[in-house]
């Protein structure tokens, strides 16, 4: 009798402590589906004490840069923003480790307070969805709220075209705090810091990043405030110029000297080589200007199709000027041919007709004919194109090398 009393009394108490422990659980449960609380208001900075700043960690991910609008001067790049910070006013279920964590819906981010940071000249910053935004948030024991985001940032950049096609542009990429000052929070980078992805590449320009200062400061008249930033340089590959421009405008101009060795008498063809090639050009010129961005400056390439118009257009005013020079000789000979029929019919000889003659021989000592001016162009004009190659190529690869900014970072975790 005594056993079984026992037993009984053993059951009904093991009984007491499983609904004990389940009437805990619920309550538990109850208080965790509470993050926020009656007292919290998410509008209030979560330290009351600001003696010391509370701490933002920010790590960026950047994955890809899939478009870049040299036109209106902006980049496209998506990324993976990660944002850290402390909120102990987070009612945190009692179970849960200070390292340990739950991963919630990034809807909570509408009940509790987050950091106001934005991206300084970045118009817009989109978070795609499936089912629902790819973002995530962790809130650890200690209160800690882990932010991380997928997002597509559009950022301006100011870019200078004076060296293009070579031309090397910097877009800077801050992160910043709008309302709280350095006295309020600090902004640190946190592992892994500014990671870039292995396959970014474009076919137009090579990229690199570069991190700055991990402490940067903005300041202005209402204090200063923190902010982290990057820069992406992007250096021009030449090669799509090169064969699509440059290329084909010196080829127009060498094909332009190959009418100097047509006859002169030959002038409804050599016009149609020197006029199809300047047309060429021109057309060459106005693709290339409305292919390229469109800036009030001039830019090296300009130079370029410039002086190579200009060469082709010399050479069709050098043929003018022979065919006016030619008609000039044979108004000449048929005078000539006249004075000595003249003075075959009256050989009397007076002395003006002398003094004609030797002015005659005079002027024929300084007369420049279009032979002279087709021999000193058939060599002029191609040495001087020759000598224009190697001051341009000399001036614009040194001038856009040293333009560059050396010792940039690859592509990798900085």
């Amino acid at each position: 009798m005594v056993g079984n009393l026992v037993k009984r009394l053993m059951q009904a108490a093991l009984s007491i402590s499983v609904i004990a422990d389940i009437s805990l659980g619920k309550n538990a449960t109850e208080e965790w589906t509470s993050y926020t609380g009656p007292n919290y208001r998410k509008e209030v900075f979560p330290k009351n004490d600001t003696t010391e700043p509370m701490e933002v960690g920010i790590s960026v991910l950047v994955r890809n840069l899939p478009k870049i609008d040299e036109v209106n001067g902006v980049m496209f790049m998506e990324v993976n923003l990660r944002v850290k910070w402390q909120d102990e006013r987070l009612t945190i279920p009692p179970w849960l480790a200070a390292e340990d964590y739950i991963p919630l819906d990034p809807v909570i981010l509408k009940d509790i307070w987050v950091p106001d940071l934005y991206i300084d000249h970045s118009s817009e910053a989109i978070t795609p969805s499936v089912l629902t935004s790819i973002a995530s948030v962790w809130i650890y024991g200690d209160g800690t709220v882990d932010y991380s985001g997928n997002m597509y940032i559009r950022v301006a950049c100011r870019m200078n075209y004076t060296w293009f096609p070579r031309d090397h542009q910097i877009c800077s990429i801050r992160i910043e705090s709008y309302a709280y000052t350095l006295n309020y929070n600090v902004y640190k980078w946190v592992p892994p810091g500014l990671e870039i992805g292995k396959d970014i590449s474009n076919e137009q320009f090579n990229i690199r990043f570069e991190k700055t200062d991990p402490y940067t400061r903005v300041q202005d008249v209402y204090g200063t405030y923190p902010a982290l930033a990057f820069r992406v340089h992007l250096t021009r590959q030449i090669t799509y110029v090169l064969l699509q421009v440059y290329l084909p405008s010196g080829l127009f101009v060498v094909v332009s000297f190959v009418s100097l060795l047509v006859p002169p008498d030959a002038i409804p063809g050599r016009m149609t080589l020197c006029i199809t090639t300047i047309l060429t050009m021109s057309a060459l010129l106005g693709v290339a200007m409305q292919s390229t961005p469109q800036v009030s400056y001039t830019r090296a390439i300009d130079i370029w199709l410039l002086v190579c118009l200009s060469i082709v257009s010399v050479v069709l005013l050098e043929f003018g000027i022979v065919i006016k020079l030619r008609e000039w000789e044979k108004t000449q000979s048929t005078a000539d041919t006249a004075g000595r029929f003249i003075k075959t019919v009256s050989p009397q000889v007076h002395p003006t007709s002398i003094t004609t003659n030797a002015s005659k021989k005079e002027r024929t000592c300084f007369t420049i004919t279009s032979s002279t001016v087709e021999k000193v162009s058939l060599v002029l004009l191609p040495l001087i194109f020759l000598v224009f190659n190697a001051a341009y190529w000399s001036w614009f690869m040194s001038g856009s090398e040293e333009a560059m900014p050396q010792g940039l970072s690859t592509n990798s975790t900085l």
